[in-house]
């Protein structure tokens, strides 16, 4: 770690094998490619466009630290099935409003 001060020990964030799939550049740009023309289709004002948010919180899943590069801010691992109780958190803005 002395020597490769790039890297650092850190805690991955939980990311379940479809979402990490999921998440590519080839599928991000088709969902605002597609976003882009229904806006335009239906008239859609963008001040009307809203964000939302849900986040599960599980209360027993625990991870291991990983080493990785420093700076990161986020580091994902894929794990197991989901334990413990789970909470469900949704939350809906607009940045106009």
């Amino acid at each position: 770690m002395t020597r490769h001060c790039e890297i650092s020990v850190q805690k991955p964030e939980a990311t379940s094998l479809a979402r990490a799939q999921a998440f590519n550049t080839p599928l991000v740009l088709k969902f605002f490619r597609v976003l882009e023309e229904t806006m335009k289709v239906h008239d859609i004002n963008p001040l009307r466009v809203y964000n939302v948010d849900e986040s599960g919180l599980n209360t027993v899943q625990s991870m291991q630290k990983i080493v990785a590069l420093g700076g990161r801010k986020q580091v994902g691992a894929v794990t197991s099935a989901e334990r413990g109780i789970h909470c469900t958190v949704v939350c809906c803005t607009s940045s106009a409003h």
